[in-house]
C-alpha cells in the first residue's frame, strides 16, 4: 500500500492518522507531503518505520498549490528514483508494478474539483466575486447549485447590527447545509477590529467564519492583512474538507 501523507498540522499527527486504519500486516510505503515553495526545504526527522514495523519504505516530497504536481528539486527526483527502484518487478514473483512514478505523483496532485453555493445578502460593491476569484486561483472552487454543494458560503455584509445581519444572512440558507460564513465590514480603514462573536457557537452548521473589509470607493477588497489572513483561510478549509 503507498499511503500519501500531506503534513498539515504537526507531522506525528499527521501521519499517526494516515496509518490508522492501515492493516497491520500490509507492507506501507509512507510518502510524507511537505506543503511548500521552498526547494531545499529540510525533511529531516523521525524515522518512521521505528514507529510503524510495516512501513518498507518512506520518502518525502515537496509540493505547493502554486506548482502543477511537485516542486523541481532534487529531494523530489530522489523520491521518485527510490519508489521506482522499490516498486520494480522482482524476477522471483514477476509481480506487476508501478513505472511512470512521476505520472502517477502529478495524477495525485491534480486539484479536486470543490463545489459550493453562495449567498449573498446584501450590496458588497463586487467584493464576493473578488473573494471567490482569489480563492479560485488557489483551489478548483466551482459554484453551483445548493444540492449539489459540499457546503455553502454566505456572503454578509455589515450594514447595521452585526447580530441582526447574520442572523438574517443565516436565514437563507437552504436545509441543515454547512455553512462558511463570510463577515463582510464596510470600512475604509485597514486596521479595522473584527473582534467578536464565534458564530458557529450560536449557529452549529457554521463550520468557519472569517472577515473581510471593504468599501465602495476601492474596487473589490481592501488590500489588507486581514483579507489576505481571510482567503487563507477559506483555502484551508476547502483543501481539508475537498
Amino acid at each position: 500500500i503507498i499511503v500519501f501523507c500531506p503534513i498539515t498540522s504537526r507531522v506525528g499527527s499527521d501521519v499517526e492518522a494516515a496509518m490508522k486504519n492501515i492493516p497491520w500486516d500490509k507492507k506501507i510505503v509512507l510518502v510524507l507531503m511537505h506543503h511548500t515553495r521552498d526547494p531545499d526545504y529540510s525533511t529531516a526527522g523521525t524515522l518512521w518505520s521505528e514507529t510503524y514495523p510495516n512501513i518498507d519504505l518512506e520518502v518525502h516530497v515537496l509540493f505547493h498549490e502554486s506548482v502543477p504536481g511537485l516542486l523541481t528539486s532534487s529531494k523530489n527526483t530522489d523520491a521518485v528514483y527510490r519508489m521506482q527502484k522499490y516498486l520494480q518487478p522482482r524476477e522471483e514473483t514477476k509481480e506487476p508494478m508501478l513505472h511512470s512514478l512521476s505520472s502517477y505523483f502529478l495524477i495525485f496532485l491534480l486539484p479536486i474539483q470543490i463545489n459550493v453555493h453562495t449567498i449573498t445578502s446584501g450590496e458588497t460593491f463586487g467584493a464576493d466575486e473578488e473573494l471567490l476569484s482569489k480563492v479560485r486561483k488557489r483551489t478548483q472552487l466551482t459554484v453551483t447549485h445548493w444540492l449539489e454543494s459540499l457546503f455553502i458560503i454566505v456572503f454578509c455584509p455589515i450594514t447595521s447590527r452585526v447580530g441582526s445581519d447574520v442572523e438574517a444572512a443565516m436565514n437563507k440558507v437552504p436545509g441543515e447545509q454547512n455553512v462558511i460564513l463570510v463577515l463582510m465590514h464596510h470600512t475604509r480603514d485597514e486596521g479595522y477590529s473584527t473582534a467578536g462573536t464565534i458564530w458557529s457557537d450560536q449557529y452549529p452548521n457554521v463550520i468557519l467564519d472569517v472577515h473581510v473589509l471593504f468599501h465602495e470607493t476601492v474596487p473589490g477588497l481592501l488590500q489588507c492583512a486581514k483579507n489576505t489572513e481571510a482567503v487563507d483561510q477559506l483555502v484551508r478549509e476547502l483543501d481539508q474538507r475537498s
